[in-house]
């Protein structure tokens, strides 16, 4: 069986490891792995739900602001 060798390990794909992926690949570093031990990407965000909470604060704050998404 082949074996895949990186530079770099990024453990947990939720807010901050997709960060960590978008701020290596602007800095041109491409050799890294990002491992999620859940079947989708998402961390603290897919696994927690607070039933009868709401956000007061607008969704665009929840954003990187290097990476700006008009939609």
């Amino acid at each position: 069986m082949p074996t895949t060798q990186t530079g770099i390990a990024i453990i947990g794909s939720g807010f901050s490891g997709i960060c960590m992926g978008m701020q290596l690949k602007k800095a041109g570093i491409t050799d890294f792995l990002i491992f999620e031990r859940a079947s989708e990407i998402g961390g603290t965000w897919r696994d927690n739900t607070y039933p009868g909470v709401a956000c007061d604060v607008s969704s665009h704050m929840y954003s990187f602001s290097f990476e700006p998404n008009p939609n």
